[in-house]
């Protein structure tokens, strides 16, 4: 004859079954906050809701927790219930610590209520620990008030401590629960099922503490998961399950957005029913985003009730996508962090792509040389590389809005000084630059730091307004110029100072490679009423305006080619266009000089 061989996992079924129930309690409109049995609670499901439990993650896990084997050799299986018409149930003895699965075996026409009523009044160790209420772990030994199994372990423990000033159980319930089991199954006069009392009693504490925390998480309802302001929160992919990746992306292509990294209440509006109907979304792909929902509704409520800080970026699901302040230390330390957990997620294949492309340690190679050592083509290694970039950013902690925000004021060539660790990680300083680019969403970054910019740019301002310049008015002139190539005006002004085309000392910036006659202007803008040759000379040389020195003893043509800035006013004396008094000029005292010139 078969029979039914059933194997029943009990040290899990509690935890399972609330969060079945919990999970019931946010999908439908029951109250489970009060005395039900499971076949009450099915009672007042509505039909869809209870058809709809073949598709409940939870009820899965809950059914697992049942093996069910066919036996055909009956006196081989002491344990078989044979079936018999309306079986009357027997109170059992108190049993020793059951080991940690309990087989049940009943006979084919034993129907299903009557298994689960035989694993409720199981007198096993999960029961016991449910009639029992952990004490605090600060509670004292001698005043815990526990089963006799547990009282009688404690002082068998205590007489070996006597014997073995090796050993010590400690004063309290926590210090005692923080030796590993190995270390009292080691202790002479210690047997096996004292070792096993003392496992029990380690999952006594664990369960009943996970009970006190299930108690006081499911106080925050639904309602106060909906209010929740999440704003300011952003989902990454760094401490997902990678299971969850291809789910969530498909989704995102259906609502048409880039990911759901900042969309949370979609997510926390996930309905099974809705998504089911979606046309292509199959039960697997439905299944993990109801489960991927669920975790962000455990983050919130661990945030909510402040367990975690989650600007503090302590949550490996949430973290802000804007922060007041954030120091380049701690973003460099955020950044190689991220990198390093990446790191660990990514194939072999995938972590040597990505690390040859960035220069990350090594060498930076060309698509074409890392295509020929894995046997694949150009294009098929750019793919790879930019599905590997895109989902680093979504693992980044640091969103890209952010990162540029902070970064961008600081984006300096002292920044590889500031990122000195993050920096000595890439071959060079053009990988370095190419890699900010990419967590910062900006292109060139390395232009943008050291920009390609005309030496004899501030020429014309410097021949126009003299020198010394306040550094604040070379700022708003280049501003005004609005060069493409100029993405950071101080960057700009260094660049500049690095080609020793200016001199800046504090505030104050002097012109270094003007040509002479350029020189020639920028010194006479300074003196209102002109100066001879050998005065301006002697100012272009000592303050090293020109790029070559010009002659002092004799004048020089060449100084002179400029116009439109500097014109002879008198015998011998020079001056700046800026300087002709248009007011007193009389047009025909100039026509008659120019006449008078041409008689002779």
């Amino acid at each position: 004859m078969k029979y039914l061989k059933i194997d029943a996992q009990f040290e899990n079924v509690d935890i399972v079954i609330e969060k079945l129930i919990n999970n019931i309690s946010a999908n439908t409109n029951i109250d489970v906050y009060q005395q039900l049995n499971l076949w009450d609670l099915c009672e007042k499901m509505s039909i869809e809701d209870f058809i709809s439990l073949k598709q409940n993650v939870y009820f899965a896990d809950f059914l697992r927790l049942f093996s069910i084997n066919i036996v055909n050799d009956v006196d081989s299986h002491t344990n078989i219930i044979e079936p018999e018409p309306e079986p009357e149930p027997e109170p059992e003895p108190e049993p020793e610590p059951e080991p940690e699965h309990c087989n049940l075996e009943v006979s084919q026409d034993k129907n299903i209520e009557g298994i689960f009523e035989h694993v409720k009044d199981e007198d096993s160790t999960i029961s016991t620990i449910n009639r029992n209420k952990a004490p605090s772990m600060s509670t004292r030994l001698d005043d815990l008030h526990l089963s006799d199994r547990y009282l009688k372990l404690i002082k068998r423990l205590r007489n070996v401590s006597l014997s073995n000033e090796n050993f010590s159980l400690g004063e309290t319930l926590g210090e005692l629960l923080s030796l590993p089991t190995s270390r009292i199954s080691n202790l002479p006069g210690v047997g096996s099922s004292y070792v096993k009392i003392f496992e029990d009693l380690k999952l006594l504490t664990q369960v009943s503490l996970e009970n006190e925390k299930l108690e006081y998480t499911n106080s925050i309802s639904s309602d106060s998961l909906q209010s929740c302001d999440t704003s300011n929160m952003r989902i990454i992919l760094l401490g997902i399950d990678s299971k969850f990746t291809k789910p969530l992306e498909k989704y995102a292509r259906y609502i048409n957005v880039n990911d759901l990294s900042e969309h949370i209440n979609e997510i926390l509006n996930f309905d099974r029913h809705t998504l089911i109907t979606l046309p292509h979304f199959g039960t697997s792909v439905v299944d993990k985003l109801i489960e991927f929902r669920g975790l962000i509704q455990d983050e919130l409520q661990a945030i909510i009730l402040g367990d975690i800080n989650y600007k503090e970026f302590e949550s490996a699901l949430i973290v802000p996508r804007k922060l007041d302040q954030l120091s380049l230390t701690q973003i460099e330390r955020i950044l190689l962090e991220d990198i390093d957990t990446y790191f660990d997620k990514l194939t072999f294949e995938e972590a040597e792509i990505i690390q040859k492309r960035w220069g990350f340690v090594e060498d930076k190679q060309t698509l074409e040389e890392i295509s020929e050592k894995f046997g694949l083509t150009r294009e098929r290694i750019r793919q790879k590389e930019t599905k590997i970039n895109n989902n680093f950013i979504r693992n980044m902690r640091l969103g890209q809005l952010m990162l540029w925000q902070f970064l961008e004021p600081k984006l300096n060539p002292d920044i590889s000084i500031n990122f000195k660790d993050l920096f000595l990680c890439f071959y060079s300083e053009k990988e370095f630059y190419e890699f900010l680019s990419l967590v910062c969403g900006q292109e060139k970054l390395i232009e943008y730091v050291y920009p390609e910019i005309d030496k004899a740019i501030l020429n014309v301002y410097f021949v126009e307004n003299g020198a010394p310049a306040l550094i604040n008015d070379i700022r708003e002139y280049l501003d005004d110029l609005k060069l493409v190539e100029i993405r950071n005006i101080d960057n700009a002004i260094v660049a500049l100072q690095n080609q020793d085309s200016i001199m800046i000392e504090g505030q104050y910036v002097w012109p270094k490679q003007l040509g002479k006659a350029e020189a020639t202007a920028c010194v006479l803008v300074n003196h209102e009423k002109g100066l001879p040759w050998l005065d301006v000379a002697k100012i272009v040389n000592s303050n090293s305006y020109s790029k070559t020195s010009i002659q002092e003893a004799r004048l020089e043509q060449t100084a002179f080619e400029l116009p439109d800035y500097i014109f002879l006013s008198g015998k011998g004396i020079y001056k700046h266009t800026n300087f002709i008094d248009t007011d007193n000029i009389v047009l025909d005292d100039i026509f008659l000089n120019i006449k008078c010139s041409s008689l002779f």
